[in-house]
Formats: structure tokens, C-alpha cells, sequence
């Protein structure tokens, strides 16, 4: 866990999962102390275990702003979070930044790993992370290309939809609305920064 998070959640900070883990078991984890440790990472680390190397990549601002990954070198795998998800949109698209999400996804197609562990979804190779990749960079594209022409968000999403028809059967595409006027401010900021 990043120190950031630590720190809020010793602030008192509530994570909005812990009200989902709430109403996901009916009520059953109501009143559960969280405890979070008591040394944080910021990124870089390397930690043993045993005969075991971790490597702690923290790259920014992703999915959300205390993403970290997990590599274990000897057997060249990855550990991503919710950074990548295999057919999967992302339910909470205000937490992150598609441009650091995506800078993150190409950083770690760079390590030379052959085994990438999604938050969701089923292990593979590289096409784990390039799927995603390929959805991040399309949605990010289309969302730009319609907000140059004049459009606003709610105007652009049908355009958006069909030009990510490939991502259609995804589960949380029929929500996608959302995900796009999250873009849409984004790269309003941009235009405003540049």
C-alpha cells in the first residue's frame, strides 16, 4: 500500500470500497475495522521474501492515484491492480487519468515480463495489457477527436460508442456514458493547460 493511502485512511478517510464490500455481502462486513500497515510504499521498492524478489512499480496516477504493481522477476511476471482489466470498464472513471493509465500500460509492456495478472480477469501474456492499452487509447482518442469538433459529452457518446464497437460486449460498456464525460473533462483540462 502506497504511504498516501495509509495516511488517509489513518485520517480517518473512509475508501468508497469498503462501503461496496457493505452492500455487496448484505451487511455482513459492517462495523470491520480496517487495519492498514504500518510502513507504506512509494514505488521502487524491492522486498524479499524467502527466495523471492518483489519489485514495487509506482508509476502515477492511473486507475486511481495509488496504483501500484507488483513484479516478481525470477518467474517474469506482473502483478497490475485494477490498472488493467480484461473486458472490463472501468466502473469508477473519476478516480483515475486515462493518459497516466495509459503512459503506465506502455511503461509495462517495457519490463520484459511474460506472465501480466489483471485486477479482473484471466492472466496471460502481453495481450492482457494491450487490449487494455487499445481500448484506453481509442476511447481517449475519440473523446478528443469529438471534443475538437464542438461537441459536448452527451452529444459525442452515440459517435463514441460505435466507434468503440469492438469494446461492445465488455462488461460496464452500457455505462460508458460516464466514462466519456470523464474524459471529456480531461481533455478539457488539457486544452486549458496548453
Amino acid at each position: 500500500m502506497l504511504t498516501k493511502m495509509i495516511e488517509r485512511l489513518n485520517s480517518g478517510q473512509v475508501p468508497p470500497w469498503v462501503k461496496q464490500i457493505e452492500e455487496l455481502t448484505k451487511g455482513a462486513t459492517a462495523g470491520t475495522k480496517m487495519y492498514p500497515p504500518n510502513t507504506g510504499l512509494k514505488g521502487g521498492e524491492t522486498i524479499e521474501i524467502g527466495n523471492t524478489s518483489l519489485k514495487v512499480y509506482y508509476q502515477g496516477k492511473a486507475h486511481t492515484d495509488n496504483d501500484i504493481m507488483v513484479e516478481v522477476a525470477k518467474q517474469k511476471t506482473i502483478f497490475l491492480g485494477d490498472i488493467v482489466m480484461v473486458r472490463r470498464i472501468s466502473s469508477q472513471p473519476q478516480d483515475g487519468d486515462i493518459n497516466g493509465q495509459i503512459n503506465t500500460i506502455r511503461f509495462v509492456l517495457t519490463t520484459g515480463n511474460k506472465v501480466y495478472v489483471p485486477g479482473h480477469g484471466k492472466t496471460g501474456g502481453e495481450n492482457v495489457p494491450k487490449k487494455t492499452l487499445a481500448y484506453l487509447e481509442n476511447l481517449y482518442s475519440a473523446v478528443k477527436k469529438y471534443y475538437e469538433e464542438g461537441l459536448s459529452d452527451f452529444e459525442m457518446k452515440e459517435m463514441v460508442e460505435a466507434d468503440l464497437k469492438e469494446f461492445s460486449d465488455w462488461s460496464g460498456f452500457d455505462s460508458i456514458g460516464r466514462v466519456i464525460s470523464h474524459i471529456y473533462l480531461e481533455v478539457e483540462e488539457e486544452s486549458f493547460l496548453q
